[in-house]
């Protein structure tokens, strides 16, 4: 679902990203990060936050 919004919002979603994301195990975070995506203006915006949330 992450995956879907953020290429809705904002068009093709590079591999690197999608990656990323299919890797995080915790529901949580992904939950977090999908909050995120629907608040953020841009994909780059999106990007620095998700390397927050992987710390």
């Amino acid at each position: 679902m992450l995956l879907e919004l953020l290429e809705e919002r904002f068009g093709i979603v590079p591999r690197y990203i999608a990656k990323k994301i299919k890797e995080i195990d915790s529901r949580e975070v992904v939950k977090g990060l999908f909050k995120i995506a629907m608040r953020v203006n841009s994909l780059e915006e999106f990007e620095e936050k998700l390397k927050i949330a992987l710390r």
